[in-house]
């Protein structure tokens, strides 16, 4: 899924009536050559140097090889579908070996509700003297009963001490090994949940360190770290060890994830940055595809969570042969380093365009141009501390119109982020074939990445989405009432129209999200909004596990109903399609905007769209 927010990334070609990055290129041009005549000749930009290196094999081995973390970062971040999936479980009851399953239940288990319908219990069990019943044939047991355990109605019931559990499609799981059942069901919501705080606290402090040391460095680091912690989870003798495990591999993984999301739109031209936004994403859905395949082949909990961890080493050659990226390398005034990058990237393309002693002539000026910068700056801008990231939080809630779309928002990422995951790991409440569900569930994903495109384009930002969130809304409300069979093709089918719906609300909400915030706040209006909307995430996992074990339905309901209120919350944002977007908190609380025919371009934002900063990567919410 598209998982940034900033309009330049998958979103720049929608943008304030703006048909293609082209124009808002051309838009910028004036702005340059004016500074030109008023300083002498203009200085080259980071986007002049990228389009006289032209596009072409350096770029898309960046995007290949970038993207292809995807893959293995929706296997993780799914997996506890098939590592810790619910599964049928009774008491065990000694000296019944000779009887079939069935029998056993019959004879030693009360009937109760599970799920909303009747069921073996599978917490309690007979209070009878089981060793009577050792080697008796089932036809013959009457005969071998107690008078006062004939009437099964008065019999009394105790609590399991130990487990037997269905094996039938999976071998060992999560739940059988360390017996995650009967007042533990939370630690098994743990696993999830657990691997979403990791996904919270990784994107702002990965971006953080990203920016501080480079795309390529920590990308490596956190790349190597995760290799040996998902092994080192796949062996771990105890759950909690278990859990840690999933938080490093969480909080790692994000990192290399956004540094080689960052990596890639840095290196290409603004004319493909939006393909590359979107595109980027697509890998995600085909891990999420691929994972069914392999969970079906392996079994067992401990050879599948290996079987998907141990194919990252082949990410290792990224850390060979990608570059850093010569944007963060001139940002920091690592000018040699910048020059070798670029000279590669042009000798790989085979630019006609570029010029050595032009890129060298370009890089003094660039260099000229920062020193002087630096000078004439009192308090330079990108040394923020961490705990002045978080302190500025509070400019979103200061001024009521600024504050109430920053509320909506958050309530709308949270609902996007809890049904996307609560309908994601649904299968065991629906009772349908785990592996066929998330197979078509990533078959959904590829074209919700695209499909909106279009749409919001013509009809706008605000009526789509809408549209969107009631349609998942009452797809979801209606499937506990529709007759159906919730092993059916058709129950499966109303299902996924919901996923469809809510994972394109998820692109849509990036884009309408990175237009309502001012310049000013844009990038880190975006983040702070997908970051609150991890909540919902580490949320859905206690709602699909703990609620829907009283009642398959109350899951669908909380969902449904989250996102009809969302749909309701939205109708009180204004629409973006087609007017200037604020610069700042006063155009927002002032209600400033320019007619559709305006469109007026600052060159901050020129140089915000061309240039990712530091709270940017907190964007990498997706493929996570």
């Amino acid at each position: 899924m598209i998982r940034d927010g900033l309009g330049e990334r998958g979103g720049l070609v929608w943008e304030r009536g703006v048909s293609s990055s082209n124009d808002l290129r051309t838009i910028a041009e004036p702005r340059r050559r004016g500074e030109g005549a008023a300083g002498g000749m203009a200085v080259p930009t980071i986007e002049d140097v990228l389009s006289r290196v032209e596009t072409g094999p350096w770029n898309w081995t960046i995007f290949l090889l970038g993207s292809l973390w995807g893959v293995f970062g929706a296997m993780q971040a799914l997996a506890t579908a098939f590592l810790s999936p619910a599964v049928d479980h009774w008491c065990q009851v000694p000296h019944l070996h000779n009887w079939t399953t069935q029998q056993v239940w019959n004879f030693s288990l009360p009937r109760t509700k599970v799920g909303g319908e009747t069921h073996h219990s599978q917490c309690e069990m007979y209070v009878r003297n089981y060793s009577l019943m050792e080697g008796v044939p089932w036809e013959e047991r009457l005969l071998h009963l107690p008078e006062g355990e004939q009437d099964e109605s008065t019999l009394p019931t105790q609590p399991c001490d130990t487990w037997e559990f269905d094996t039938s499609s999976f071998q060992s799981t999560l739940i059988s090994e360390w017996e995650l059942v009967c007042g533990r069901e939370h630690l098994r919501s743990l696993s999830q949940s657990i691997f979403m705080v990791g996904y919270f606290f990784g994107a702002p402090l990965g971006g953080y360190f990203s920016d501080r040391f480079g795309r390529k460095r920590l990308m490596s680091g956190a790349l190597w770290a995760f290799i040996v912690v998902s092994v080192l989870g796949s062996v771990a003798p105890s759950y909690p060890l278990f859990l840690v495990c999933r938080l490093v591999m969480a909080f790692t993984g994000t990192i290399v994830y956004q540094a080689s999301y960052i990596l890639a739109v840095e290196a290409s031209s603004m004319r493909h940055r939006g393909v590359v936004g979107i595109m980027f994403s697509v890998p995600f859905a085909l891990g999420n595809m691929l994972l069914p395949g392999v969970a079906y082949l392996v079994r067992d909990w401990r050879h599948l969570h290996l079987a998907i961890s141990v194919p990252v080493i082949l990410l290792i050659s990224n850390t060979i042969i990608l570059p850093e990226s010569p944007r963060w390398l001139l940002q920091n005034g690592r000018w040699s380093e910048a020059e070798r990058v670029l000279q590669k990237a042009a000798r790989w393309n085979s630019s006609k365009t570029f010029d050595s002693a032009w890129l060298l002539s370009a890089l003094t000026q660039m260099k000229a141009q920062a020193e002087h910068r630096e000078c004439s700056q009192e308090n330079p801008v990108g040394g923020s501390s961490l705990r002045d990231m978080w302190s500025s939080l509070l400019v979103f809630v200061r001024t009521p119109v600024l504050r109430k779309i920053s509320l909506i928002l958050y309530f709308v990422w949270i609902t996007c982020c809890t049904v996307y995951y609560g309908l994601s790991l649904s299968s065991s409440n629906f009772n349908v074939d785990p592996f066929l569900y998330m197979f078509l569930g990533g078959v959904m994903e590829l074209p919700s990445y695209t499909l909106t495109v279009p749409f919001v384009a013509h009809f706008g930002r605000k009526k789509v989405l809408i549209v969107l969130m009631v349609t998942c809304g009452i797809t979801v409300l209606s499937a506990p009432f529709l007759p159906l069979a919730r092993e059916g093709w058709s129950f499966l089918t109303v299902v996924m129209v919901s996923k469809f719906s809510i994972t394109s609300a998820y692109q849509v909400v990036y884009l309408y999200s990175s237009e309502l915030f001012p310049t000013t706040l844009r990038t880190r209006g975006v983040g702070v909004s997908s970051m609150v909307g991890r909540l919902g995430a580490i949320l859905s996992p206690f709602i699909n596990d703990v609620l829907g074990s009283h009642h398959w339905a109350i899951p669908t309901t909380i969902f449904g109903g989250l996102s009809l209120a969302a749909s309701f919350m939205i109708c009180l944002l204004p629409e973006t399609c087609g007017r200037a977007l604020p610069n700042t908190v006063d155009d927002i609380e002032n209600g400033a905007a320019a007619t559709p025919s305006v469109v007026v371009v600052s060159e901050e934002e020129i140089q915000e769209a061309a240039e990712p900063k530091e709270d940017e990567a907190i964007l990498s919410t997706s493929a996570l």
